[in-house]
């Protein structure tokens, strides 16, 4: 995939221009999402280097939040999620429910914290930009942390942290029936 930084940067910069002086209330949150043919793919844009000449997809700054759909019925599942803010507000709520809220003194992104003050990151969006700075700061400050995703991404993210997290699995069938009332 061909990737161009400085142009992700304008389109940015061109989308909260455009959008701050038209009726939208505050600075808007530019949000990128790459559809993908399946998950094998999220391993290979999380870990790509962009190439000898930078030239391909590098997981950058151009936005602050950078989803990965997969082109799967599973896809379909979290595209709604993504969609919709009162549903991941009721997901998240739900997952925090036996956990501590997060400590803003605490210099790594993260959801919640276990009773151990273990970081908790909610990765079910999977937002590769927070799922990346997650990973750097853990390595960075030796930490281990708590990562909480659906079925189908796991895999692809124990590949990426390695075994210096635990994982939690949220099943995405119950998932379904449960919250999106489908059969």
């Amino acid at each position: 995939m061909k990737w161009e930084y400085r142009t992700e940067i304008r389109v940015n910069a061109f989308l909260q221009h455009y959008l701050s002086g038209n009726p939208y209330p505050g600075i808007p949150d530019i949000r990128a999402i790459i559809l993908g043919r399946d998950m094998d793919m999220a391993y290979r844009l999380l870990t790509s280097t962009g190439g000898h000449k930078k030239s391909q997809f590098i997981l950058d700054t151009s936005f602050d939040h950078f989803y990965y759909v997969p082109n799967t019925s599973e896809g379909e599942a979290l595209l709604q999620i993504l969609c919709s803010p009162m549903l991941q507000k009721r997901l998240n709520k739900l997952l925090a429910s036996d956990l501590l809220p997060p400590d803003q003194q605490l210099a790594i992104e993260h959801d919640a914290l276990t009773s151990e003050k273990e970081a908790v990151l909610f990765a079910y969006d999977f937002d590769m930009s927070r799922i990346n700075r997650f990973n750097t700061a853990l390595k960075l400050f030796g930490h281990r942390g708590i990562l909480i995703a659906f079925d189908f991404q796991l895999p692809v993210l124990k590949d990426y942290f390695g075994n210096n997290l635990q994982y939690s699995s949220i099943d995405l069938l119950k998932f379904k029936k449960g919250f999106l009332h489908e059969p």
